[in-house]
């Protein structure tokens, strides 16, 4: 090819081009010649090539291209299947793996995005590294169509465990990603072995997992498709003691077959008076920093002590009884309608309406906003990383931790293919776990007993189970209920006498301590719904019925929890508000022993500052009980379930009820050791932090909430749930590894990273207490009323006598029948309207009750969750008429959860 040289002034109108011979892209001939001296001086051929035109650059980018080609696709045939190495796909060293691509191909990379850096200004190396390996990869890909990147691929898994969508892998099928079909079969070359139980002391947990298919065509008698598994995990202890092989601390042998009512009342009496001094410990530390916040808080005026309330409030008037004339400034009353200023006469009445509804300029809504680089968000993440480690441990910095070093190892098991909501499932889950951690009684070598971990509902029907499911030793197999047992021994053994055992005498029963908390906080909102959590719900933003609803649900853990911290601090708050203005009147320097010794227990009067005041120590217990799993320290865990249970036992809540007696009853026939064992892992921090303790079976729900991650949308069939189970760890760490070359950083270690400052939101609710004047004169006695004037019963001021006594009266009923206690206990209604309710369902029969039961049942949407409700009532239809008005609450309950089910937001 030969290409025009022209004069210095490049212009093609005016001057002749003067031909010349040349060799290649503008190197001449007599360069050429001369020892190959131009050859060799790369630089200046360089220099010259610099100089081309476009065009000429072009045609020689297509020349290194096509030199290149052959090189290209060797190493890319090299490179295929490479993606399948697990090994290799976690461990890519991105720098490295850049080095290894054709260097031609790099080195034009390389060239083309020098300038990147300087351009942005962003720094972003990490970024910009990855970018230039996918641009490469591309590049592989046009050339060979089965390349498929080591780097790609792991960033179709990241794709697919967000979108769940098929489509959207297969976008990366023209980027050297792969698709999902990709995904599926390295999934199937991974791993298809069942995951062992580790040979050590374990802790296992287990809960239910489903996935609702969803209806895109009305079909008649169609039923709504639904995939519902058992996901479990073990958690693997540090220790080497190996306590579960050992028979001398198998259950059989202390645990007696019949609940004792001695052994019960013994139980509930263990160090009682040790966590009541605990409980006020705290309750004190908590109000000891309030009352000093509230007292720094006081402004001394010419009216007496005011604080930013005061002044919120008086703006507030303000704002809803004057107007402001928006040319001279001038305040007006809110019936005037023109300015009367000399010079102004505007109309206020139509300047506030056209205010109301005039937005802000685009430009000016934007000015507070700056936009940032990646590399300084991941700066101030870090930043507020710290705050949030601050703040945290600021909170339970004073509560011992007895985490173990090293933390405890995590094993994600195969699922159980059914639902373990009912008797004949749980058979199955249980022998099934029996029989992968290898217990003796179903063929295994070396373990005797095991911890297991539950949710509410499994753990109220195992109790029926372990007391009443006989095994013939004889024959070896197991028999419920113990009828059948008797059945089978008389028609196959009518001339032997096999030795009655429970079959699952094995089993060290937990309750899970995160389903625990939650129904905590759950029993809490429902019982203050209608004194005061209505209305701040309202005074957050829940307003609508659906909202509400939401909101009364407890659908949404972490909004829920929230809702506590700022119900605690802004009731906590003007509780001690009058004590401490009282004190500044008489130049007194308030305490916390003053507060809670003589002002709270002599000087007041007010009901609903009574109320309000014993609900903060129940506020309080839900804090102790969370501090406790945070910093895995039992005695908080317990000093807070025990300060709690009173509200259990005022309600309706027959299921917790039995939790709370047979948990505490579980724990103090323990062994010593066994004991010390469980002690040490009440709860589990698998990252090590010391302040990021979380209960066994929150620990499985993250697991559960990754594996739906990782399932296309749909539903699941047995073999899809076991091949996300079975690679659950080799997804999540592939999803990590491709964040993290790509300079990303988790969504949900940012949620977790994101500070919660409640202050805006305790000062708005606290200006809701204080307008309605609802704890002001404490010392003055009045009516016993909501927050929003509704009247309150009177039963509700003797809230923790009445529990007491009900408590009393449900611990002999378990020590009748463990399993189906028959207790008539006193409901404590929370309005007359309620009282009213309730003693019309007591005078309902039977028959009455089933027939709302079932009509309630009827409405449930939630395909599993009506099986679930409908196992739950099987089980109770032979059961006494209090434990149907109960359950009949309970299916209010979960009629209302189903209604905004949709909504529901589970995180974390």
């Amino acid at each position: 090819m030969h290409h025009a040289q022209y004069t210095a002034d490049n212009d093609p109108e005016s001057q002749t081009p003067v031909e010349q011979s040349t060799s290649g892209f503008g190197i001449t001939k007599e360069r050429l010649e001369g020892e190959g001296s131009a050859i060799r001086d790369k630089q200046s051929i360089i220099n010259d090539i610099k100089k081309w035109s476009h065009e000429d650059l072009a045609d020689l980018a297509k020349a290194v291209g096509e030199c290149a080609s052959k090189t290209v696709w060797n190493d890319s045939l090299s490179k295929v299947g490479q993606h399948r190495d697990y090994a290799k796909l976690n461990s890519v060293n991105p720098e490295q793996l850049y080095r290894q691509r054709d260097t031609v191909l790099t080195s034009f990379i390389d060239g083309i995005t020098k300038h990147a850096k300087e351009s942005t200004g962003s720094g972003t190396d990490t970024r910009q590294l990855y970018s230039k390996i996918r641009a490469a990869d591309c590049i592989y890909k046009a050339r060979n169509g089965k390349y498929i990147s080591e780097v790609g691929f792991s960033e179709t898994v990241l794709l697919y465990s967000v979108t769940n969508s098929r489509i959207g892998c297969n976008l990366g099928t023209y980027s050297g990603s792969g698709s999902y079909w990709t995904i599926r079969e390295w999934l199937s070359t991974q791993s298809n072995q069942p995951i062992p139980c580790p040979h050590r002391d374990v802790y296992v947990v287990f809960d239910n997992e489903q996935i609702v298919g969803k209806s895109w065509q009305v079909r008649a008698s169609h039923k709504q498709a639904i995939s519902v598994v058992t996901s479990v995990i073990y958690i693997a202890l540090p220790s080497d003691s190996m306590l579960q092989t050992k028979i001398a601390l198998h259950p059989q042998q202390y645990m007696p077959k019949s609940v004792l009512l001695a052994d019960l009342e013994t139980a509930l009496n263990m160090k009682v008076q040790e966590r009541k001094e605990l409980s006020c410990k705290e309750l004190y530390r908590y109000f000891a920093a309030r009352i000093t916040k509230i007292w720094h808080e006081q402004l001394a005026t010419e009216s007496g002590w005011k604080d930013k309330i005061d002044v919120m409030l008086a703006q507030q008037e303000q704002t809803k009884n004057t107007k402001v004339c928006p040319k001279c400034k001038k305040l007006f009353k809110s019936s005037k309608r023109i300015c009367d200023n000399i010079g102004c006469k505007e109309k206020l009445h139509v300047i506030v309406h056209e205010e109301q509804h005039t937005s802000k300029p685009k430009n000016e809504m934007q000015s507070g906003y700056v936009k940032i680089s990646c590399q300084q968000q991941l700066e101030q993440l870090s930043t507020i990383s710290t705050a949030v480690m601050t703040e945290e441990i600021r909170k339970h910095q004073h509560i011992p931790h007895f985490h173990p070093k090293p933390p405890p190892m995590l094993v994600v098991a195969d699922p159980i293919m059914c639902n373990p909501n009912s008797f004949e499932t749980l058979l199955n889950v249980l022998r099934t776990i029996g029989s992968r951690c290898g217990i003796k009684r179903y063929g295994g070598v070396y373990r005797e007993w095991v911890t297991v971990y539950m949710d509410g509902l499994p753990y109220y029907i195992v109790i029926n189970l372990i007391s009443n499911t006989l095994y013939c030793t004889i024959c070896d197999c197991g028999f419920f209920p113990p009828e059948t047992f008797t059945k089978h021994c008389c028609d196959k053994h009518p001339d032997q006498h096999p030795q009655q055992i429970q079959e699952f005498d094995w089993v060290v029963l937990r309750i899970g301590p995160g389903h625990y908390e939650m129904n905590m906080k759950k029993s809490f909102v429902e019982l203050n719904w209608e004194v005061f959590f209505d209305e701040l719900a309202k005074c957050m933003g829940f307003k609508s019925p659906t909202a509400l609803k939401y909101a009364k649900g407890c659908h949404d853990n972490h909004k829920t929890w929230d809702f506590l911290n700022i119900a605690r601090d802004s009731i906590a708050d003007e509780l001690v508000r009058p004590y401490v203005l009282k004190c500044m009147a008489s130049h007194k320097v308030p305490t916390v022993e003053d507060y809670i010794g003589t002002y709270i227990c002599q000087e007041v009067k007010n009901p609903n500052y009574q109320y309000m005041f014993e609900q903060i120590t129940y506020l309080q217990a839900i804090f102790n009980y969370r501090g406790g799993i945070r910093r895995n320290n039992a005695d908080f865990m317990l000093c807070g379930k025990q300060e709690f249970s009173h509200i259990f036992f005022a309600r309706n809540h027959p299921k917790y009820q039995l939790i709370d007696v047979m948990d505490s009853y579980y724990r103090s026939l323990y062994p010593e050791i066994v004991k010390n064992q469980l002690e040490l892992a009440e709860s589990v921090s698998t990252s090590g932090d010391t302040y990021a303790g979380e209960g066994a079976d929150f620990v499985l729900e993250v697991v559960n909430k990754n594996a739906k991650s990782f399932i296309s949308r749909g539903v699941p069939g047995p073999e899809d749930w076991l091949l996300v189970f079975r690679n659950h760890d080799s997804l999540c760490e592939l999803r990590s590894a491709a964040m993290k070359r790509m300079g990303m950083t988790d969504p949900r270690e940012e949620r977790k990273r994101r500070p919660r400052d409640y202050s805006r939101e305790v000062e708005s609710f606290r200006a809701v207490l204080r307008d309605k004047q609802y704890l002001t004169n404490p010392e003055q006695s009045r009516d016993f009323v909501s927050l929003s004037g509704k009247k309150l019963h009177k039963d509700l001021l003797r809230l923790s006598t009445t529990a007491k006594n009900n408590k009393s009266i449900f611990v002999k009923a378990v020590s009748q029948c463990s399993w189906r206690p028959k207790a008539k206990l006193q409901y404590v209604a929370v309005t007359e309207e309620e009282a009213v309710q309730f003693s019309s369902m007591a005078r309902t029969t039977k028959a009455e009750l089933a027939q709302k039961i079932m009509d309630k049942i009827s409405v449930i949407s939630d395909f599993a969750l009506k099986d679930s409700v409908l196992s739950m009532w099987q089980q109770l239809k032979t059961a006494n008429k209090g434990h149907y008005i109960a359950f009949y609450s309970e299916i209010d309950d979960m009629v209302l959860n189903a209604a905004v089910g949709s909504d529901e937001e589970m995180d974390d």
